[in-house]
Parts: structure tokens; sequence; C-alpha cells
């Protein structure tokens, strides 16, 4: 029996391309879900940024 025999069955085949499909939406679902908080935190930020202490500056006020 040759070891690459496993690699020709069109079942062993179509499961691996299955699994890897899943894979793929799986990773695609989580890579556009961290995009989306990605932006969501972009927009609460530029809608807070006057509340943010200006940490850049050092006055007698920010001293760390």
């Amino acid at each position: 029996m040759n070891a690459d025999a496993g690699s020709r069955d069109p079942v062993a085949t179509f499961g691996m391309a299955r699994k890897k499909s899943r894979k793929s939406i799986l990773l695609r679902f989580m890579e556009a879900l961290k995009e989306s908080r990605r932006r969501q935190t972009r927009r609460v930020i530029a809608t807070y940024a006057h509340l943010l202490a200006d940490r850049d500056t050092l006055d007698d006020d920010n001293h760390h």
C-alpha cells in the first residue's frame, strides 16, 4: 500500500477541504469581529476625546 493513497482518496480529500473551509470561515468571522471592535473603539475614543487628559504635555497638574 502506498503512503500517498490517502491523498488520492476523494472522501478524505473532501473531508480535509471541508475542515479547512470551516477554519477559514471561523477565521474570517473572528477577523471581522476584531475589526468591528476596533472601529467601535475608535468611535468611542473620538466621541470622548475631549474628556481625556492631555498626557503629552507637562504642566503643573499633570506630573507622573
